[in-house]
């Protein structure tokens, strides 16, 4: 090749195939389109659900932000008022047919008791007819009642139906105001005695009474458990345990029924205030040790009684009344006594004298100091 055939076959390789280092379009796209190798080098693009959910989430929180800074601290909270209904729709018809279904079911055991009380007036002996209601609390015959209603006489006049019987005393606790009275009768329908020891305020009770002997019938109110009082201290020193409740009957010695019929306690008084009455109730806890030790024994758990009914005084305590069978009666007490001591302590109210008294045990004497007639009488009582 001569020299200027060289040239120019050098200046034509420079013309049609400039020497550079950016790649040719064929290597471009053999570079674009994916391969093995470059696949993993490709970023791929978030889904569109995602970015939607962290869109939302990004802007509830910009909200609830600016809520909780400016508007929330300016907002007053707002009185909340629950109105009740007279609709018919709201009457728990399910708890009125509770109430019908106790109270049918407890009507035989409720009974009417009386008793007569003497006791010394201006003009000499007097007696009162006391009236209430008891429990029947065995098939054959033993009734609860109050204390109050026949401790001061050896029988008392029960009525069942337009059926009369004539009860006699079996034995009580005066001081919690309970006492258990007989009639000769058999199959009778009796009450159930449940523990009153899972009773709690507010809870749902019935009170039922035989009122004015039983002329007009069974009263049955439906009410709560407003208190339950434990070691209640009385005027004359004892202590007492109590149930409060609205379901008051005005009678004494009718049961006091839970949800399940049960006799929980048995009403003893009522106390009434400007705005409100509250019935008391002995606790069926207290009711049951002394029914069952009067029942088989004659006695209360205790076991020591005098058989008296006193009030206070400046100089001593006036006898009111005297049980019939009782140690006081057995030994010559009588109705109108002063008690000026008790085993020659000086006492001026009944409390004193029962602490005296449960200071001895069954079988001990005790002499009891009376002024009457002008004279001071030493008397030996035995419990």
């Amino acid at each position: 090749m001569s020299n200027e055939d060289f040239e120019q076959a050098k200046y034509e390789e420079e013309i049609i195939t400039p020497e550079t280092d950016e790649p040719s379009f064929a290597e471009e796209l053999e570079n674009y389109l994916p391969t093995p190798e470059n696949t993993d080098k490709i970023k791929k693009p978030y889904p569109a659900w995602l970015i939607s959910a962290v869109t939302a989430f990004a802007v509830c929180v910009a909200v609830l932000t600016l809520y909780s800074l400016l508007i929330f601290p300016h907002i007053k909270p707002s009185a909340v008022i629950s109105y009740s209904s007279n609709s018919s729709d709201n009457t728990k018809i399910e708890d009125l047919e509770g109430v019908a279904l106790i109270a049918e079911k407890t009507m035989p055991c409720v009974v009417s008791v009386s008793s007569k009380a003497n006791y010394q007036g201006f003009f000499g002996m007097s007696s009162q007819t006391l009236s209430g209601s008891g429990i029947v609390i065995s098939e054959n015959g033993y009734i609860l009642t109050c204390y109050s209603l026949v401790g001061s006489n050896g029988e008392a006049t029960v009525k069942i139906g337009k059926d009369t019987y004539t009860a006699k005393f079996v034995g009580g606790d005066a001081s919690k105001d309970i006492a258990i009275i007989k009639i000769e009768a058999e199959g009778l329908k009796f009450a159930t005695l449940d523990d009153s020891e899972n009773i709690h305020t507010g809870d749902n009770v019935i009170a039922m009474a035989n009122v004015l002997g039983g002329d007009i019938g069974i009263s049955v109110t439906k009410g709560i458990i407003c208190g339950v009082n434990k070691g209640v201290t009385l005027s004359n020193g004892n202590s007492i345990n109590l149930l409060q409740t609205d379901a008051i009957t005005g009678v004494s010695g009718g049961p006091l029924l839970n949800e399940k019929g049960n006799v929980i306690g048995m009403l003893t008084a009522s106390i009434s205030t400007e705005s409100a009455k509250i019935g008391l109730a002995i606790p069926s806890a207290d009711i049951m040790s002394v029914a069952e030790s009067v029942i088989n024994t004659g006695l209360a758990p205790s076991g020591l009684i005098i058989g008296i009914r006193g009030n206070d005084t400046e100089h001593g305590v006036t006898v009111e009344t005297v049980n019939d069978g009782s140690p006081a009666k057995k030994a010559g007490i009588k109705v109108g006594d002063l008690i000026l001591k008790v085993d020659g302590t000086t006492v001026k109210s009944v409390a004193e004298i029962n602490k005296i008294r449960d200071t001895h045990k069954k079988g001990d004497t005790i002499i009891i100091t009376v002024y009457r007639d002008g004279e001071v009488i030493d008397i030996n009582v035995i419990l």
